[in-house]
């Protein structure tokens, strides 16, 4: 830490030097400075020709049934991105939400207005088709009395 007129000055984060954010680099021109940042950023965090993305992914709930029981779910899924192909949060984000918008236009899901993927009518036939794709998670519950 450095000090500067009795403020202690915490020094900058090695990552900010590493992105270029405090370097003598030519700032992209853009509309906004917002704007400038992203495009700066794409050009440092671009993947390179042999790169790609990987999600590792852990949910873990609790769920307390009408019987009263207390059910202790946890989602693990782990995924990846194709080189030169698909990210895996296209994979992951993206294909389960078209496939939501396939099931409205084709008339599979019935229910009206704004609405939550959680009702068994919406979660589980995309939970299906997303395994057909390849996109593959494991489940373990424990249910305590």
């Amino acid at each position: 830490m450095r000090t500067c007129i009795g403020l202690e000055l915490m020094q900058p984060s090695p990552v900010l030097f590493r992105l270029g954010l405090l370097g003598d680099e030519q700032v992209p021109q853009a509309e906004s400075i917002l704007d400038a940042l992203s495009k700066h950023l794409v050009m440092k965090l671009s993947y390179g020709p042999e790169e790609k993305d990987m999600i590792v992914m852990r949910d873990s709930f609790g769920i307390r049934h009408p019987s009263g029981h207390l059910e202790h779910k946890t989602i693990d899924l782990v995924a990846y991105g194709d080189i030169n192909g698909f990210s895996a949060m296209a994979k992951t984000v993206g294909l389960p939400t078209a496939m939501a918008a396939k099931m409205l236009l084709d008339g599979e899901i019935g229910a009206k207005g704004l609405m939550g993927p959680f009702s068994k009518e919406i979660y589980g036939p995309i939970l299906e088709r997303i395994k057909a794709e390849g996109i593959i998670y494991t489940t373990q519950s424990t249910i305590k009395p």
